[in-house]
């Protein structure tokens, strides 16, 4: 149980690190790929389903600190694809090109339609939703980056030899 603590405190506070240097280097205004998503469907597809829904959801949280969209929308559309990516992950295999290229480009049209009706419900929400044009270039971003952040995501977990079991 500890050591899936701080697999848990390591992978957000690097995934955070990241993040944050990423967007030092890059403007938010520019489209960029969805890292914490991302990182959230390559562990989900390897089965940790709690691992992933948990990571999702504080890792929207904090995207949504950066003021993309109304706060808590990608908290809960990260915990959302985490679960789901789970769930479907006994029916794939997240080693395949296909699959996580599938479940990549599935996921990021889903959290873009996501964003837009939750962004409706809170029509006076101060941030507005991304357009569809920047939608596109991110599903095109996160299918083209896809696979690395899937086979990093694997040897982090690989490294802590965890079961994947209830993870």
């Amino acid at each position: 149980m500890k050591k899936h603590l701080i697999f848990l405190a390591l992978t957000f506070g690097s995934g955070l690190v990241f993040q944050s240097l990423f967007f030092y280097i890059v403007p938010t205004s520019v489209p960029t790929p969805q890292w914490f998503l991302l990182g959230v469907l390559a562990l989900g597809a390897q089965g940790r389903t709690k691992t992933a829904t948990t990571l999702g959801f504080f890792w929207g949280l904090a995207q949504d600190a950066f003021g993309v969209t109304a706060f808590g929308t990608q908290g809960w559309l990260f915990a959302l694809a985490g679960y789901g990516a789970g769930t479907v992950s006994k029916y794939l295999n997240a080693d395949k090109w296909g699959a996580q290229e599938t479940l990549t480009i599935t996921a990021t049209l889903a959290v873009a339609v996501g964003v837009q009706v939750l962004s409706a419900l809170f029509v006076d929400a101060p941030v507005g939703s991304p357009g569809w044009g920047v939608v596109a270039v991110q599903t095109l971003l996160n299918g083209l980056v896809a696979p690395a952040v899937f086979w990093v995501f694997s040897r982090w977990a690989d490294l802590w030899v965890l079961p994947v079991k209830n993870a």
